[in-house]
């Protein structure tokens, strides 16, 4: 909303219904530029709005509202609308909200879960939600990012054999394993084994031969653990082996069809999948901003559109996961110049394997880059 609106400046364009909202905001602005008492004014009030508006909303209380039984829940997560305070609560507090026909969020009011205790979700006879799906129970810290407790580490402490990331998706882990040192226990470090660094794409998986290496080191790892069971870790890690062919055939195959082709992506997700199949990604910087839970610029947004205008790009990549309303303007762009909208996901689908998940995709944006365009 603070953008400037006006002919010359950075643009962020108002959705319908916000044009006058923006001149309004765009006079205050320009009065604030002429009067040094006007701007001081409205300087502290911003400050005064994130301490008596804005941090508040962290308290979970404060989030959605009633659902009954102490709980409260969001109604329009990831679909505000004119909703501006819970936008903002959002984008401050919980930026990977979807939307309430992905996900439905329930928060605790008056009782916090005790992880000493048992609990149970009942629905009544026949009152079962009509969905496809899983239930889940996540500890969220005071920022409302995943927080380890003490059932996190007492499973750390009894594992010999522990897997990361390492490209900064898992930062806790490193806090947990320094605070837990075991000296037979194997840490695997995925980063590593891909020649990655933290602040690269943590999206590793996305390249089979990362996937490939991973097995390789387990199971290095689990013959060291265990050597009396060596020959049939060897012939497991084989056949998983041989079953990530397929995916380098296809890649091979796609690249000699679509090496060089423009495509837009709203995530770096499918980043290490692009490279292997020489995809040209553009919009290199907006993705980067929305992977890093930050705004992307007007500049960066105009380029992104003007792609999409002027068919400069063969298909869309946007992370089916994730619900930013800058990317689903341009996911409702995509459509409306029919050029290829592909979703992807940074998470395995419940009820499907690795090598299936990542086939599925490769189809959808084969499909999409061998039609008419």
């Amino acid at each position: 909303m603070g953008q400037d609106a006006r002919p010359g400046a950075e643009r962020l364009e108002p959705q319908p219904g916000e044009e006058a909202l923006y001149g309004w905001i765009n006079s205050v602005l320009d009065a604030a530029a002429k009067d040094p008492a006007i701007k001081k004014t409205l300087t502290e009030t911003a400050v005064a709005a994130e301490k008596e508006l804005i941090a508040p909303l962290f308290d979970w209380r404060n989030n959605g509202g009633p659902a009954g039984n102490g709980w409260n829940a969001q109604m329009n997560a990831a679909q505000w609308g004119n909703d501006y305070l819970n936008r903002a609560e959002m984008a401050k507090s919980s930026m990977f909200g979807n939307r309430p026909d992905e996900t439905k969020y329930f928060y605790t009011v008056d009782e916090k879960l005790n992880g000493e205790n048992l609990y149970s979700i009942t629905f009544p006879k026949g009152q079962v939600p009509p969905v496809k799906g899983f239930w889940s129970v996540t500890l969220y810290n005071e920022f409302h990012l995943f927080e380890a407790n003490a059932s996190t580490a007492r499973a750390l402490a009894q594992a010999r054999i522990v897997i990361v990331n390492g490209a900064d998706y898992d930062q806790w882990m490193d806090k947990l394993i320094s605070a837990n040192k075991a000296g037979d226990r194997a840490v695997i470090v995925a980063a590593q084994l891909a020649g990655k660094k933290p602040g690269d794409n943590p999206h590793l998986w996305y390249n089979p031969d990362n996937v490939k290496a991973l097995g390789e080191a387990l199971v290095a790892a689990l013959t060291k653990a265990d050597p009396a069971n060596a020959a049939e870790y060897a012939a497991s890690g084989a056949v998983f082996a041989r079953s990530l062919d397929p995916l380098d055939t296809r890649i091979a195959a796609m690249r000699k069809k679509y090496s060089g082709a423009p495509v837009a992506a709203s995530e770096p997700v499918f980043g290490y999948m692009a490279e292997r199949l020489g995809l040209d990604v553009r919009e290199q910087k907006f993705a980067l901003a929305i992977m890093n839970n930050t705004e992307p610029g007007a500049t960066e947004v105009g380029v992104f559109e003007n792609d999409l205008r002027d068919f400069k790009v063969k298909a869309l990549l946007f992370n089916r996961q994730a619900s930013e309303a800058s990317v689903q303007r341009l996911v409702a762009l995509a459509k409306q110049q029919a050029i290829p909208v592909i979703g992807i996901s940074e998470t395995e689908p419940a009820g499907t394997t690795y090598q299936a998940w990542m086939m599925g995709q490769l189809d959808a944006l084969d499909k999409a880059l061998g039609g008419p365009r």
